[in-house]
Order: structure tokens, then C-alpha cells, then sequence
């Protein structure tokens, strides 16, 4: 369904036409079935203030049709408009016009009381005869059966006047592709104003032809013509006026009986309001439910001329229906109605009372509709009695049955209606909500004593539980005693261990200072360059784990090493082993990694191998150079080094995975088999090394 097809359009009063049409002339027509396939309800329709829309009516009619097999019904439907009785204000509003000109310029304001989906206009064209044009709105998807009964609606306005349907010339149409429907509607004129018309004619040719006669004939041939034709106006003028007069008079008779079934509807929804607002107050008053029912019962009878009822209830435990409250029976009756008690619901399941109970569904049933037998509660109490009418309703509260509320009239000029039916289903929800006030309340008062019940039983188990947990405490207490001492020997273990570790790495470097010292002593001393070149190589790997036990020994974190700040040092001091190559630039882009020591040291030691061989090898012969070093975080759990130079680069005779060198074999070694990473070279421009290796958690 779109958006359009949810606004509601039509009023309720144009449904309930056809609906009183079809009761009238197809009385064999099932109404529920209609009314359920166009997703209405029967309150909806009898309720003239409410509107349904285009997808309602729209399966309203086709369904309608379809029953009826009567395809001119909108046409037929709309010419019982005018004598309606759903038709209410709208009536009385224009019988109160006493004539069809008045009614049918006033056309654009009924037509808004009846429709919201279209706007007329209506323009007078003689006394009678009138123009009526009708445009409907944008967004509104008028159908042509509408239009169809449009036409019906018009014709009947007049009857309620002339007697006749007036006649209705549609000379554009919206739904032919004009931008309107046209009409032009002339009706018959009434003996009155025919007469009228006769006599004003007779009066104006006296007026043209008297002065002439006067002088054609003898003054008493002309006098006597004279006064014959001023006799004949005058029986025509008061003849007219006693037309008229009773044409009034019918009127305002119909308006007047209209008027009195006004009065006696809004009597009547007085006291229906009455009827619910007390039992609303009932309902809301009441805790205990046999009392709530009972004093329901009697307030429905009080209002509404029902001879007698009652209210059946389901227990909340099961789906038995057990009788709770009745008024207007003998003490026979009740002994028969406490029997209802013990039937079993198999032996009930085809009774009225349970399937009105189990599908939530009304029933309604007068004798003139020509049922002699009903099967109310499957047992002899209501075949001895001359009913006329009865009406079941479920008492419904959020989708779930609690009982059933019957009424039944033995007055044979009493019969139900529908509208009946809506009241008691107005009652009952009324009802619903006292009796689930009232368990629900009982329900409490139940969880209430429980609850007092547990919490006695409660308070003894916390006594219980109290002392338990005392002498628990007292444990407890000694053991946290015991576990404080313990704690705190553990940190002072741990705060010595401490000192002793850092004691160990500030002796391994002070070590590893006097053995580089000693190289560095050695290395002075020495006269040949390949010596000299040994011992700095030496000189440099001691320095390298040197500066990496001189790390841990200042930081807080004795087991790793920030490897980002570890490079920034060493190759600043690295570069002080080797003075002719201080006019290198290095770029240092290195993140704060840490690493344990078993995985820094063979990374130092293969970053001192690299770096010292670009140092040696890759700036021959040149006074300027770059080495750039790069160290971040790979992806997963991977680090990454790259180190890359613009120098020379290795020459082409030598084979990189084949050399034989002692730094190359020492790269090797310790980056793929000690650290387990990965190794590349590459020699395009001048020298890149690339390290990748996963980060090892001891």
C-alpha cells in the first residue's frame, strides 16, 4: 500500500449508505465478509466521523460488485443518499434549505462534509437548473465507480422535494481526461411554482392587454373581462400559496422527525456515555473481581433495556469458563448456570460461549433473522426459555481472553443491533481492564506474602550466613596477615634481584670498556693497516654490546632494550672509530622498538657489520656521501631495518651470495639464523640492505 492510499479520504457516512442499500435490496449478502476483505471494522462504519481510505473503499467496491453482481451499485448506492438514515447532520442540514436550489448551491459544503478528496463548486444557471463542477486533489487517485456514485448522490438530492431524482448531464469528466468533472443537473419543478409561474405570466399579459381591449370593446364587456381575469390570478395566487404551503409543511415535518431521532440518539449516546464512564469507575474502584463483575452487571442493566445477563470468566491458570455474575434469572437458572463449572472444555468446544471465547469474536443473534436454534452452553437451560436476542462479546485485555460478557432481550419487540454489539464490546474492554486491575492485584498481594515469607526464611539464613562469615574473617584475616609478610619479603627478593642485575650489566660493561680500551691501547701501537683494521673491527663489536649493557644498566626495564634510541647512539659513536668518513651524512629514521637482549645484540652486532662495512668500502676515492638507516615496525609482529648508501656500490665481478668474506658470513649468520629473518641486498644504486625479522618474546 503507498502513501497516498493511507490518508484517510471518504467518510464513514458514504460506506454505511452502501451498506444500507445492499441490507435493503441484496439482503442475502454477507456484510462481515465484505467488510473484513476491505480491512474495516463495523464500529468504523457506524461511526460518522470516521473517514477510511482510497484502498478501503476501493476493495469496499470491488468486493461489493462482486457479491451484489451489480455493476451500476455506486449509482444505485448514492440515489438513497438523500433519504439515508446514515446520511444524519447532512439530512437535516439540507431538508433544513426547504429547496433543492438551496441545497445544490450549497454543494461545495456538504461535499467537504461527505469527501476530502475532491473540491466542488456550484453555479446557478435558472430557477432550476444548476452547474456543479468537481476537481479532485493532486494526490488523490479518484476511481470512476466515484464518479458513478457522485452522480447517484445528486440525483437523489431532489427528491427529497420534487418526489423525482433530478436529471444529471455529465458533459466533462476527470476520468476521460478532462481537468474536471462537469455536471449539469435540472430537476422537476414543483405544482406550486408552476402555478407561481402561471400566474405571473397571467398577471404581466393583463397588463399589456387590458389598456388595449379598452378601446376595442364596450367599457361593460371590458370591465367584465377585467375583473374575470383578476379573478382567475387571484384563485391561481391562492391556490399556489396553499401548494405551497403544504409543500412546507411536508418538510418541515420530515425536518422535524429528523430532529426527533436526532434527540433521541443524542439520548441515547448520553446515557451510553453514562453506561461507560461508570463502568469505568467500577472498574477502577474495585480490587476484588466477583465484586467488580457483579456491580457492572447491575449497572448495565440499570441503563440499557436488557432483561437479562451475565459475565463468565476464565481462571488464570487454565481455559475453563466458570460463571461469576448474572442478572434477571430465577434461582433455577442460577442452579443451571453453576453447572457450566464442571463441563469440560471438549465437551463445550462447539458452543457459542467458546468459540466467541477462543477466536475473540462477537455473536449476535435476533430471532426474526430466521435461527430457531443456538447452541449456547451445550446444555438444556436456554432451550427452555423464549429468547429474541442475544449478543456474546469476549472480554479481551491485550490480545488475551478473560471471560465473556452476554446480554439477551425476551421482549419480542426488543431486537439487537450491531450498534448494541459495539457497546458491549466497549464495555468489555472497560471490564478487561478492571478484572486485570483486580489480579494483578491479587497477584501482588500473593507475591507480597511471599515475599515476606522469604524474606523471614532470608533473614535467618543472613544470620546463619553472619556468623559463618565471621569466623571466616578471622581466616581470612590471618591469611592476609600471612600473605602481607610473604608479599613483602617477595619485593624486597625482587628489588635486591634488581640491584644485582643491573649491578651484573654495570660490571659486563665496565668490562667490555677495558677490553675496548685494550684494543683501542693495541690498535695505537700497531703499524700495519691490515692490524689496525682487525683490531677497530674488534674494537667496534665490543664497543656495540658495551653500549647495549650500558642501556640496560640506566633504564628502568632490565629484560629489553628501546632499539630506536640504541641506534641513535651507536651510530653517532660508530662513526668516531672510522675519522675520515666525517664528511658522510646520516639520516637516522628510527622508531622506539624494544627488543630483549637475546634478540638486540645479534641485531647491534649486524647493524655494526653493515654500517662499518659502508664506512670502509662505499666511499672510495669519493670526499662526500649519504647513509641513510630506517627502523620501524613491519607488518604483524615483524621489525624492519633498512639501511641503504649512495656510494659505490659492490662491483659486479664479486658475488653476493657467494662471498666469503668474515662480515658478510657474520650478516648472515646472525640475521637469518640467529634472529630467523629475511635478507636482502641490492647493488642498482650504490648499496641497499634490507633486514626484516620477527619480533622474539622470551
Amino acid at each position: 500500500m503507498n502513501s497516498q492510499n493511507d490518508v484517510p479520504l471518504y467518510s464513514s457516512r458514504i460506506t454505511n449508505t452502501y451498506l444500507e442499500y445492499i441490507q435493503k435490496f441484496y439482503p442475502q449478502v454477507d456484510i462481515d465478509e465484505i467488510l473484513i476483505f476491505s480491512e474495516m471494522k463495523r464500529y468504523e462504519v457506524e461511526d460518522p466521523g470516521h473517514w477510511f481510505t482510497q484502498y478501503q473503499v476501493d476493495r469496499f467496491h470491488e468486493k461489493a460488485v462482486e457479491k451484489t453482481g451489480n455493476p451500476n451499485l455506486p449509482r444505485d448506492a448514492g440515489r438513497l443518499t438523500a433519504s439515508s438514515q446514515s446520511a444524519g447532520a447532512v439530512r437535516q442540514y439540507g431538508l433544513g434549505l426547504l429547496n433543492p436550489m438551496s441545497v445544490f448551491l450549497m454543494g461545495e459544503t456538504f461535499y467537504r462534509i461527505m469527501t476530502r478528496g475532491a473540491n466542488a463548486k456550484a453555479k446557478k444557471l435558472g430557477p432550476n437548473k444548476v452547474e456543479i463542477t468537481v476537481k479532485p486533489e493532486k494526490t488523490v487517485c479518484e476511481k470512476p465507480y466515484q464518479c458513478l456514485n457522485r452522480i447517484g448522490t445528486f440525483e437523489s438530492l431532489s427528491k427529497a422535494f420534487t418526489r423525482k431524482y433530478a436529471h444529471v448531464n455529465e458533459i466533462q469528466c476527470f476520468h476521460r481526461g478532462d481537468k474536471h468533472c462537469r455536471y449539469i443537473i435540472e430537476w422537476e419543478k414543483t405544482p406550486s411554482l408552476i402555478l407561481k409561474l402561471i400566474r405571473n405570466y397571467m398577471s404581466f399579459s393583463a397588463l399589456l392587454v387590458m389598456p388595449i381591449l379598452f378601446f376595442i370593446f364596450p367599457f361593460t364587456i371590458w370591465t367584465a373581462c377585467s375583473l374575470g381575469m383578476i379573478a382567475a390570478i387571484l384563485i391561481i395566487s391562492i391556490y399556489s400559496e396553499q401548494l405551497e404551503r403544504k409543500e412546507l409543511y411536508k418538510t418541515i415535518e420530515s425536518q422535524g422527525n429528523a430532529a426527533k431521532e436526532l434527540v433521541n440518539e443524542i439520548n441515547i449516546r448520553h446515557n451510553n456515555a453514562l453506561l461507560v464512564q461508570e463502568i469505568g469507575q467500577v472498574a477502577s474502584a474495585f480490587i476484588q473481581v466477583d465484586k467488580l463483575v457483579a456491580a457492572a452487571m447491575k449497572i448495565i442493566m440499570q441503563y440499557l433495556f436488557y432483561d437479562r445477563g451475565m459475565i463468565l470468566l476464565s481462571k488464570p491458570t487454565s481455559d475453563k469458563l466458570t460463571f461469576q455474575s448474572e442478572v434477571g434469572y430465577d434461582n433455577n437458572d442460577s442452579t443451571n448456570l453453576s453447572d457450566i463449572d464442571s463441563d469440560s472444555p471438549k465437551k463445550l468446544d462447539k458452543t457459542i460461549i467458546y468459540h466467541v471465547f477462543n477466536n475473540q469474536k462477537p455473536y449476535l443473534w435476533n430471532r426474526f433473522e430466521g435461527i430457531q436454534e443456538i447452541n449456547i452452553f451445550g446444555n438444556n437451560f436456554y432451550d427452555s426459555h423464549e429468547r429474541q436476542a442475544i449478543i456474546c462479546v469476549p472480554i479481551i485485555y491485550e490480545k488475551e481472553s478473560l471471560g465473556i460478557l452476554i446480554v439477551e432481550t425476551i421482549d419480542k419487540k426488543k431486537q439487537l443491533t450491531k450498534s448494541d454489539m459495539s457497546l458491549m464490546i466497549g464495555i468489555a474492554s472497560q471490564l478487561a481492564v478492571g478484572i486485570n486491575n483486580a489480579r494483578s492485584f491479587e497477584q501482588m498481594r500473593i507475591i507480597k506474602e511471599q515475599i515476606q515469607r522469604s524474606h523471614d526464611e532470608l533473614e535467618v539464613r543472613v544470620e546463619e550466613r553472619t556468623q559463618e562469615l565471621e569466623k571466616l574473617n578471622c581466616e581470612l584475616k590471618t591469611e592476609i596477615e600471612e600473605r602481607q609478610k610473604t608479599e613483602k619479603k617477595l619485593r624486597a627478593i625482587i628489588k635486591e634481584m634488581n640491584v644485582l642485575i643491573k649491578e651484573v650489566h654495570h660490571r659486563v660493561k665496565n668490562n667490555l670498556q677495558v677490553i675496548s680500551s685494550l684494543f683501542d691501547m693495541i690498535k695505537r701501537r700497531a703499524k700495519h693497516p691490515e692490524t689496525i683494521d682487525c683490531l677497530s673491527e674488534a674494537h667496534a663489536k665490543v664497543f656495540t654490546m658495551s653500549l647495549i649493557h650500558s642501556q640496560l644498566y640506566q633504564s628502568d626495564r632490565l629484560d629489553e632494550i628501546n632499539m630506536g634510541r640504541f641506534i641513535q647512539d651507536f651510530v653517532g659513536h660508530l662513526a668516531q672509530f672510522y675519522p675520515n668518513v666525517r664528511s658522510i651524512n646520516l639520516k637516522i629514521e628510527a622508531e622506539e622498538i624494544y627488543l630483549s637482549v637475546t634478540q638486540a645484540i645479534p641485531l647491534a652486532l649486524a647493524l655494526n657489520e653493515i654500517i662499518s662495512n659502508a664506512f670502509k668500502h662505499a666511499f672510495s676515492g669519493r670526499d662526500e656521501g649519504e647513509i641513510s638507516i630506517i627502523f620501524e615496525k613491519g607488518q604483524g609482529q615483524n621489525i624492519h631495518l633498512l639501511v641503504n648508501d649512495n656510494g659505490i656500490g659492490i662491483p659486479n665481478h664479486v658475488d653476493i651470495d657467494h662471498t666469503e668474506t668474515l662480515g658478510m658470513k657474520l650478516i648472515r649468520n646472525l640475521i637469518l639464523i640467529q634472529l630467523k629473518g629475511q635478507l636482502q641486498i641490492d647493488c642498482k644504486e650504490g648499496t641497499s640492505i634490507d633486514v626484516y625479522c620477527p619480533i622474539i618474546i622470551d
